[in-house]
């Protein structure tokens, strides 16, 4: 592994574990039995890795999405894709935790956000045609509202990590993610055809909400 990866991923094992607060570029170098000459050679703050490790995130966020079969796509592999995004969420927990503070104070990172949050919109039309394509959902009227949905589906997504580690935080990652995907699931569930509820719903068989 070259050594900028090498900081990459130490810098995200250290902040997901100890906290941004908690971690210099001194403290890197000393885990990677480096100097923090090697560093800052790369990275010359620790906002620079932040900056990094966020577009990181949504290549890797982006790869799921992209990996989508038209043919065969339906609820259980739109199910898949959207489990792969969440687990990518997880793994940059320390970013999620602290979201916007952390994109706001970065005027660059903030603009590629915005620009990012634009290319999720034609991301969701395109799975909307495709299931309503493949019988799966009534496309036409769910497009209707693609625009809002979409802003609420990426509010769950920021912020699922957040809310799980308060109202769920007796329950393991997996339980808790689970959990998220069922909630952003239930947005697609008044547009379902029967084609589509016999394929969604049995990915939820014992989640219930809650009374």
């Amino acid at each position: 592994m070259k050594t900028k990866d090498r900081i990459l991923e130490k810098a995200l094992d250290m902040m997901n574990r100890q906290g941004i607060e908690n971690v210099s570029t001194y403290d890197m170098a000393r885990a990677l039995k480096i100097r923090q000459s090697n560093i800052t050679y790369y990275f010359p703050t620790k906002a620079d890795i932040i900056n990094a490790l966020a577009k990181r995130m949504i290549q890797e966020v982006d790869q799921p999405l992209e990996s989508v079969a038209p043919g065969d796509f339906s609820f259980q592999s739109f199910y898949r894709n959207v489990d792969r995004v969440m687990q990518v969420h997880h793994r940059y927990r320390f970013l999620m935790m602290n979201y916007a503070p952390l994109i706001t104070a970065d005027p660059e990172l903030n603009r590629h956000f915005v620009q990012v949050l634009k290319t999720r919109h034609a991301q969701l039309e395109g799975i909307i045609a495709l299931l309503d394509a493949n019988g799966y959902l009534k496309g036409k009227k769910m497009m209707s509202y693609s625009y809002p949905i979409m802003l609420m589906l990426n509010m769950l997504g920021i912020y699922w990590i957040q809310e799980s580690s308060i109202y769920n935080a007796d329950q393991n990652d997996e339980t808790k993610r689970k959990h998220h995907l069922w909630l952003f699931f239930q947005i697609f569930v008044p547009y379902l055809t029967p084609k589509g509820a016999n394929d969604l719903l049995p990915l939820f068989p014992d989640h219930k909400a809650p009374s």
